[in-house]
């Protein structure tokens, strides 16, 4: 059973960390609470690893007109299947997607191409991702495709040449990773007027998952950078179990990054539009179902 851990400040070459795990602790006095499994290197600043990530050449490449636009969904929606059908871990497809429309924002690929292209991006992430024991063999995707290995063996080349070869990506799901890592819920946090419990902490880390996966199917989100991303879905994660502060200090010192630097406005919007009120696409009540059946965990409603 997953446990609780409060971080135990101490001083540590000029800022605080947990003397137990090693996690980031604000100026503030606040402890992070986090999932024990978790955990966070110790002798390193969040925000200088941040701010070498921030100095990095980074291409967004972003293309609001191109025509796969109106399939993406449907073959977004797909890979995830196909992932999760392969055992390929969330960060595996996270990549795949981001490889994925990379290559179509480079390149213009037929419309008949877009399913084999998807698919080769889950077999390029897997190869970056993924221990060699979850790495698919080509036979092994053919049973997903209508095309031959052939077929699919010059798609991959033909992904990889529209990338440049570039596939090592950065993607919101690494970010919502490691600053959960750090915790991203504080002693001083309260929900409805009372401090926080171990139940709360479990589902702000649920919640952040998934909005990272709703951001997936999002096209407009992938103008932002993966680390502006990451802290709208933390956000969202404390707004959607209603706790009262939705960015504290704490936050910002973890991320560098005030509310308003985020997209969470957006991020919010869609959620609103996709499962709250009487006009959302998808019931409230379905995603937690969805979630709660990936994640192996009983029915339950947060809020």
């Amino acid at each position: 059973m997953t446990e609780i851990h409060i971080c135990n400040p101490h001083d540590y070459e000029g800022w605080k960390a947990c003397k137990i795990c090693g996690a980031f602790l604000p100026s503030t006095g606040a402890s992070s609470i986090r999932e024990t499994p978790n955990s966070a290197p110790l002798g390193v600043h969040p925000q200088l690893l941040i701010s070498t990530y921030r100095n990095s050449k980074f291409t967004r490449r972003y293309n609001p007109s191109a025509s796969y636009l109106k399939y993406r969904s449907v073959l977004v929606d797909w890979m995830c299947h196909v992932g999760e059908g392969l055992n390929f871990s969330a960060l595996t497809i996270q990549v795949a997607v981001a490889l994925f429309d990379s290559a179509l924002a480079a390149k213009d690929f037929p419309t008949s191409s877009l399913q084999s292209l998807s698919l080769v991006s889950l077999f390029v992430a897997a190869k970056s991702e993924e221990s060699d024991n979850y790495i698919p063999r080509f036979r092994s995707l053919i049973k997903y495709s209508k095309h031959p290995t052939a077929t699919l063996r010059r798609m991959e080349l033909e992904l990889l040449a529209a990338l440049k070869w570039e596939v090592a990506v950065i993607t919101p799901y690494q970010f919502v990773q490691y600053y959960i890592a750090h915790g991203i819920v504080y002693t001083s946090d309260l929900m409805r007027g009372k401090h926080l419990n171990e139940k709360t902490v479990k589902y702000v880390n649920r919640y952040a998952d998934f909005f990272v996966e709703m951001c997936l199917q999002e096209y407009e989100l992938t103008q932002y950078t993966p680390e502006n991303i990451a802290c709208a879905c933390i956000a969202a994660a404390r707004k959607a179990v209603d706790i009262r502060c939705v960015w504290p200090l704490e936050l910002e010192e973890l991320t560098g990054k005030k509310m308003q630097e985020t997209c969470f406005a957006k991020v919010w919007e869609i959620y609103e539009k996709r499962f709250l009120g009487e006009k959302a696409k998808e019931p409230r009540s379905a995603m937690i179902e969805r979630e709660n059946a990936r994640r192996g965990m009983k029915s339950a409603t947060v809020i």
